[in-house]
Order: structure tokens, then C-alpha cells, then sequence
């Protein structure tokens, strides 16, 4: 019911809800709730200690994207929420967010939330730049507002980046990678830890190309 009202235009801003029983999604295949940039959600869910077991997700995407078991959050609390087994594999062409929790947070607040979710993103460069925010909790966490506080990844992150096609034209990619978060703008990380591996592939094969990979443990990129 949320992903599907959330991604029709409802926002659910100021409304609340509440986990009351562990959820196994058993494999399904998730569309995240808030998956376009028009599409947020704006509510407060309180995970109340627990866990939602097997979450996938299969996409291949060549416009912009938000992955994740919230794909774009605007302006919302997420708290005490687990998210145990499955695997997000994201194929894209174009600016994208991944993040098991959440692809894109503005202005939001998460805290004590945990991920043990295998994310593997794919990125193949086209003819376009265009940037890609990959982390093990948030993808791109922005805004004075909102913060990443006692939380934990323990999921693995698999990322690879490929440039190859014959054009003169000159292009520049930015990769942020963070076993927590992959950008953040103006938010902060407290209290927070990433206890798996990241392994990050960086493949230019192609003339006037350029792709920066900003990678950490923690965050991939930050800004004050």
C-alpha cells in the first residue's frame, strides 16, 4: 500500500506509521516507495524494532532513479527499522541513487537503523555524464535537517563503472561510494558503523573520458 500510494503522488506528510510484526517480503521483487523525483515520501515510519527480511530488488534503469526500500525521501523520520537478506542489483546509464534503506534523503532523519543487504550497482557510461550515489544505509543523504544517527551496514557493496564507446566527446562521471552513505550535503553522520567490504571497479576504455570514484568506509563524499 505505501510504494503504490507514495508513487502516485501521495506523500503521507505529517502522517505516522508503525511496524507491528517482522515482514518477509519471500523474494519478491520490491519497487521502492517514492521512486521518481516528483514521487517522496514525507511521513514518519517507526520500524519499532523490526526487520524486514528479503528485500530485492532487479533494475536496469537509462533515466534518473531512486533504489532502495524508500527510494526518495522528503522531509521524513525513519527509525528503529532492520532490514535483513536479499539483494539490490541496480543497471544504469544514467543519475542514480541506491541505498538499501533509502536511494535519496533530503531533509530526513534516520536513526537506529541496520542493513544486511548485498547491493550491487552496474553503471555503464553512454554518452552522457551524469553522477551515481551508492551506500549501504542512503545513497545521497542532503539538507541541514536531516542526519544519519546510530545506525550500522553489514551488507557487502559491489560497484562497477565502465566507460566504453568510441566518441570524441568529452564527458566527466562522478562515482560516490560509502559502505554507510555515498554523498552527503550538509547532514551528519553520527554514531554510526560499516562492518562489510566494498570492492570498486573503475574501467575508463575511451578517449576524452573522465571518472572520478570517491570511496570510504564510512562516506564515500561529504560536504560541509
Amino acid at each position: 500500500y505505501l510504494a503504490s500510494a507514495t508513487n502516485v503522488g501521495s506523500t503521507f506528510v505529517g502522517e505516522y506509521f508503525k511496524l507491528m510484526i517482522d515482514i518477509d517480503l519471500d523474494n519478491l521483487s520490491w519497487t521502492p516507495i517514492g521512486n521518481a523525483a516528483a514521487n517522496t515520501f514525507q511521513g514518519n515510519f517507526d520500524g519499532n524494532g523490526h526487520t524486514i527480511f528479503q528485500l530485492n530488488i532487479l533494475a536496469s534503469w537509462s533515466t534518473t532513479s531512486y533504489n532502495g526500500l524508500f527510494g526518495n525521501l522528503l522531509n521524513a523520520s525513519i527509525s528503529k527499522l532492520n532490514i535483513r537478506g536479499g539483494t539490490i542489483n541496480v543497471g544504469t546509464s544514467a543519475l542514480s541513487y541506491v541505498g538499501a534503506l533509502a536511494g535519496y534523503a533530503n531533509n530526513s532523519n534516520i536513526d537506529s537503523c541496520g542493513s544486511d543487504v548485498h547491493i550491487i550497482v552496474n553503471t555503464s557510461a553512454l554518452n552522457a555524464s551524469f553522477n551515481t550515489s551508492v551506500g549501504g544505509i542512503v545513497g545521497h543523504l542532503i539538507g541541514n535537517n536531516g542526519d544519519l544517527t546510530n545506525s550500522y551496514n553489514k551488507g557487502k557493496i559491489t560497484y562497477y563503472f565502465d566507460v566504453n564507446y568510441a566518441s570524441t566527446t568529452a564527458n566527466t562521471f562522478h562515482n560516490y561510494v560509502g559502505g554507510l552513505v555515498g554523498y552527503v550535503q550538509h547532514s551528519d553522520v553520527i554514531n554510526c558503523a560499516n562492518l562489510n567490504d566494498i570492492v570498486a571497479t573503475n574501467d575508463i576504455l575511451s578517449h576524452r573520458k573522465t571518472s572520478h570514484l570517491y570511496l570510504g568506509g564510512i562516506v564515500g563524499y561529504g560536504t560541509a
